[in-house]
């Protein structure tokens, strides 16, 4: 609150009288300029201490400014008032156009009153391209720089208003606070009318919000760099006055790095903490809520250790690779679910079978029979002679395996003849040749679909035979990783 004084109203009413042109002060120039001198020499330094102590009052009083950068058009006077109530050690001036008097003004006034000249800083912009921002940026690096420690703060008061625009936005890019002198305006004389001035300290919208650092982990969060994503909004969480956003995310992100890893250890201890922030009091949270708590239950599953949890997972991964065009680690990633998804039906049809250690009497007692079943089926898809049975079963001994069998995994997901089976291994020859295999090639576009679509369609046939409670393809889009909008 404003307290009117005797001094104010007496001090006030003659600088008006001066500006009108009823009384002058030193004869010196037209009423304009003489109520100028009269201001610097009777009011600058009478206001400041006003404003100085109100802010003090208020607990808002900086300890210490390092550097102010200010404003400035053809009036010196919001520059001299905000140094002198905020006492920094260094100060820049920022003008537009030909305003050097003011410059001028400001500069005598603040070192008769103990600024160094080599403390006191001034730069000429253009406000409508980046000149502005380069001159805040040289500012604040050189103050940093030359280690003079203190707050940095931008003053948007002065000068033209696309000025004040531009300045709040390099204190946004630069994470600095902005603060303002408001006051009461005077439309005819076109002053601010004097002892109603008040310093507004406005914190940059990112301490509460997070500004660019946000959208860069948003960004991060998004391409799938879920660990990078991670680190940046633990470090918001830290620092936002509002976190729950950035709390959210981090432990989802978190959440979704074990996921892509198949880190079961850890995905156990994440489980709680991303239930509990399911009622995080945020519009995102609240949001995602339906698909993290899906996310959380097939989880679930997928600690158990169920194999078709695990042939899912695979092929999400795939597809978050596909479509960020990361087209060699796709290919891995639809190569491991074909793969389990072959042998999760071998394991489900016949119990206790082992890819890694097979047990052919699991599937036939007449093993000698099998065995020939096999050896016939692996001459027709293979084109080349085949002896014995594998000790154990790559991607494509079980196709073999359940072709030679006559299961209905093949057939369902449009496998039905040698042919079919045969285009399986060059589909698997594709990832063989990859720089994540076995080979030096990069994997094409159109062969990451190929295995793209083979993969979905023997896990949604592995996903049939194995009576899932949900269908394929509605558990598939709401197991698909959360996007930030």
């Amino acid at each position: 609150m404003i307290v009117e004084t005797p001094e104010l109203a007496e001090r006030r009413s003659r600088y008006l009288a001066i500006l009108d042109g009823h009384e002058a002060y030193d004869g010196k120039g037209d009423f304009a300029a003489q109520a100028r001198t009269y201001w610097l020499a009777e009011l600058a330094e009478f206001l400041s201490e006003r404003l100085r102590e109100r802010l003090r009052a208020a607990g808002k009083l900086p300890e210490d400014v390092g550097l102010l950068v200010s404003n400035a058009g053809f009036t010196p006077e919001t520059t001299i008032l905000m140094a002198r109530a905020l006492r920094p050690r260094r100060v820049v001036v920022i003008l537009s156009g030909e305003a050097y008097d003011s410059v001028d003004v400001i500069g005598d006034y603040l070192h008769q009153r103990g600024l160094r000249l080599r403390d006191f800083l001034h730069e000429r912009c253009n406000p409508t391209d980046l000149s502005l921002f380069e001159a805040v940026r040289r500012a604040v690096e050189g103050h940093r720089q030359d280690e003079k420690g203190g707050e940095v703060l931008i003053d948007v008061t002065g000068g033209k208003k696309i000025m004040s625009a531009a300045a709040a936005m390099a204190a946004w890019e630069m994470d600095l606070r902005i603060v303002y002198t408001d006051c009461t305006f005077d439309p005819t004389r076109r002053i601010a009318i004097p002892g109603t001035e008040e310093v507004v300290l406005l914190d940059n919208p990112s301490l509460r919000f997070g500004g660019e650092e946000v959208r860069r982990a948003d960004q991060d969060f998004n391409s799938g760099a879920y660990e990078a994503a991670r680190t940046s909004y633990g470090h918001l969480a830290d620092r936002l006055s509002a976190p729950a956003r950035a709390r959210f995310l981090r432990d989802l992100a978190a959440l979704y790095d074990a996921w892509r890893n198949l880190d079961l250890d850890q995905l156990k201890r994440l489980l709680p903490t991303m239930r509990a922030r399911l009622d995080e009091p945020d519009p995102l949270a609240r949001a995602l809520r339906p698909s993290i708590e899906a996310h959380l239950d097939f989880i679930v599953r997928l600690i158990d250790e169920e194999a078709v949890a695990r042939a899912m997972t695979l092929l999400l991964l795939g597809d978050a690779n596909a479509d960020a065009a990361r087209n060699d680690f796709a290919a891995l990633f639809f190569y491991r679910t074909i793969e389990a998804s072959l042998a999760g039906r071998l394991g489900q049809r016949y119990p206790g079978f082992r890819v890694d250690s097979p047990d052919y009497s699991k599937i036939d007692a007449d093993v000698t029979g099998l065995e020939q079943r096999i050896l016939v089926a692996a001459r027709e898809v293979l084109s080349a002679d085949v002896k014995g049975l594998a000790p154990k079963l790559g991607l494509m001994d079980c196709a073999i395996l359940l072709f030679a069998v006559g299961d209905e995994l093949l057939p369902r997901a449009g496998m039905r003849d040698v042919k079919a089976v045969k285009d399986l291994q060059g589909l698997a020859n594709v990832r063989n040749q990859s720089i994540l295999a076995h080979g030096y090639k990069s994997v094409a576009t159109k062969n990451v679909e190929g295995l793209r679509r083979k993969a979905r369609a023997l896990l949604k046939a592995h996903w049939e035979l194995s009576m899932q409670p949900e269908p394929f393809d509605e558990a598939e889009k709401k197991l698909r990783f959360a996007r930030i909008p």
